[in-house]
C-alpha cells in the first residue's frame, strides 16, 4: 500500500495544522494497515483518517469489527484501482507476458457489501466535489465511514508522470 504514502511524500507540502501523519508498511507492505489506524484512533480518541489501497484494505478487512470500539470519527479513504497499480511504475510492466499474470492482482470485490456487513457506512465517490462534501460531513460525525474512490491505475500512472514532467520543467526554468 505504498502509492498513497509515496504520493504524500512526492506531492504533499508541509503545513502547520497540527495534523499527525503515520505510515505503516507491514512485512508484506500491505498487512495490518487498517488495524494500525484503528489502534491509533482508539488510543488518541481523535478524528482519524486512513488512506489505503484496495488490496491493503482487503488483506486486513476482518479488523473492521474493531470499529465498534472507536469513539471518534474514523474515515477510510479507499483508493480502489482493482489491485496492483503500483507495479505499473516498475520496469516489469513492459513485459506483458508476465506482468498481467503475476503483478496485477485484480479482485473485483464489492466493498460496499463487505463494509456494510460490519455495520460501517460506505459511500462510493464519483467526483472531487462529492468527496469534499462527504469528507467535511463525515468529520462532524462520530462514526466510521468508508469513502471508496474507484480509479484506473493506467490513467493514474500517466497523471503522475505528467505531473512530474511539469514539475521538472518548472524547476529547469528556475535554474
Amino acid at each position: 500500500n505504498s502509492t498513497p504514502v509515496r504520493d504524500l511524500d512526492n506531492f504533499g507540502q508541509s503545513v502547520d495544522k497540527g495534523i499527525k501523519v503515520y505510515n505503516n508498511r507491514g512485512a508484506s507492505g500491505i498487512d495490518g494497515i487498517t488495524s494500525t489506524a484503528i489502534g491509533i484512533a482508539m488510543d488518541s480518541k481523535q478524528p482519524t483518517v486512513l488512506i489505503t489501497g484496495d488490496l491493503s484494505f482487503y488483506y486486513d478487512i476482518n479488523t473492521l469489527v474493531n470499529l465498534r470500539n472507536v469513539i471518534s470519527t474514523f474515515i477510510i479513504v479507499l483508493i480502489n484501482n482493482n489491485g496492483g497499480g503500483l507495479f505499473r511504475a516498475l520496469p516489469i510492466a513492459s513485459n506483458k507476458k508476465y506482468f498481467d499474470e503475476y503483478f496485477i492482482t485484480g479482485q473485483s470485490l464489492d466493498f460496499k457489501k463487505i463494509v456494510t456487513s460490519f455495520g460501517v457506512e460506505h459511500k462510493e465517490i464519483k467526483s472531487i466535489k462529492q468527496f469534499e462534501l462527504s469528507f467535511k460531513s463525515a468529520l462532524k460525525k462520530r462514526n466510521a465511514l468508508v469513502l471508496e474512490i474507484k480509479t484506473d491505475s493506467v490513467s493514474s500512472l500517466k497523471t503522475r508522470q505528467n505531473f512530474r514532467k511539469k514539475i521538472d520543467q518548472l524547476l529547469k526554468q528556475n535554474d
